[in-house]
């Protein structure tokens, strides 16, 4: 299973975010609109992402949400038929929240960086740098990036977006 180390915060300035991302050397690669459908599992987290529409994936992921280091363990599965998919999955586990979401996507050397605006929630930014080589060098690539952001970093959140949006109601 593929793995990358996590940050998920609240940004104080999206724009700020970017600028120190241009500054970086980051590469701009798309905005697109992600509709996340979370479903009951017994373990980890099991989402349809359908993104702009136009493509769609399973995705799994197990990760410890209470540490400094998020690990993530990742299984992505592309999908021909989400709305076949949605309609089995939610008939057997149960949909467990929906999470809405504009992202701008930068990439820097094996990292993704999503500026994110959630419905409900307000703007986060997301480093997923994506386990390679060591973990030496993972964690020296995450502390690089996230200490040139760290202007902008609001606070550091350790559950994911489906859990805020639960938490509210």
């Amino acid at each position: 299973m593929p793995i990358n180390l996590e940050l998920k915060a609240k940004v104080n300035s999206k724009d700020n975010i970017k600028s120190l991302l241009n500054d970086l050397g980051a590469t701009f690669e798309c905005k697109m609109v992600q509709v996340d459908t979370y479903f009951n599992v017994s373990k980890g987290r099991l989402k349809l992402r359908e993104i702009d529409k136009k493509e769609s994936q399973l995705i799994y992921y197990d990760r410890k949400e209470s540490t400094t280091e998020m690990w993530s363990n990742y299984q992505i599965v592309k999908v021909d038929e989400p709305g076949r998919l949605k309609e089995v999955l939610a008939a057997s586990n149960g949909i467990r929240v929906v999470v809405k979401k504009i992202r701008d996507l930068y990439m820097y050397e094996n990292c993704r960086i999503h500026i994110d605006e959630v419905e409900g929630l307000g703007s986060f930014i997301e480093l997923e740098v994506i386990h390679k080589d060591s973990e030496t060098k993972t964690k020296e690539l995450f502390k690089f990036i996230k200490e040139k952001l760290s202007a902008e970093i609001e606070e550091n959140i350790n559950e994911s977006y489906s859990d805020l949006l639960l938490s509210k109601t």
